[in-house]
């Protein structure tokens, strides 16, 4: 027997490198990577509206359905993330379909969500309260933040749809 043939009883192969590469059963480290991001964003996002969303709502007439649309995303996607994560971890395929559902909806729930967040924004500039400063720019970043997360979840669906064939369906 050749020494470079592999045997198919050796115990010492790493498991893990299987189809996907960090994971077995799945795209592995880059979609991992790009949930990781998506979770580390709606983090952020939550923690930065709420203090400006809780002081300027009550004081101004504000699009009350625009708020339930941030927190509803910022929090979904939280759970979300979470359980894609862990499940990662723990080596539970997801399939492609659901993976490339959650970044299409994912994508196009933060990209209307910042929408809501500039435009609410002007408003709050446009009546005769003004907010301090750090809340305008709290408001600002989670926009920013909630904008830049769209565009990683339209980098995950593509990077999903190119690792296609790693998935279990």
């Amino acid at each position: 027997m050749p020494e470079d043939a592999s045997d198919p009883n050796d115990e010492t192969k790493d498991s893990t490198v299987e189809r996907g590469g960090f994971f077995k059963g799945g795209p592995g480290l880059g979609q991992l990577v790009f949930k990781l991001i998506e979770l580390i964003f709606c983090i952020v996002s939550v923690a930065l509206i709420s203090e400006g969303a809780e002081e300027t709502f009550f004081k101004i007439k504000m699009q009350f359905h625009h708020v339930i649309l941030a927190y509803g995303t910022f929090v979904g996607y939280i759970i979300i993330n979470s359980i894609l994560i862990l499940g990662r971890i723990l080596s539970e395929p997801i399939g492609l379909r659901a993976s490339l559902l959650y970044s299409i909806v994912g994508a196009g729930l933060f990209f209307v969500t910042s929408i809501f967040l500039f435009v609410d924004k002007a408003n709050i500039d446009n009546y005769i309260f003004y907010p301090r400063d750090y809340v305008r720019n709290m408001w600002t970043a989670s926009a920013c933040f909630s904008l830049i997360n769209a565009l990683v979840f339209v980098g995950d669906t593509i990077f999903t749809f190119m690792k296609r064939e790693d998935f279990d369906y």
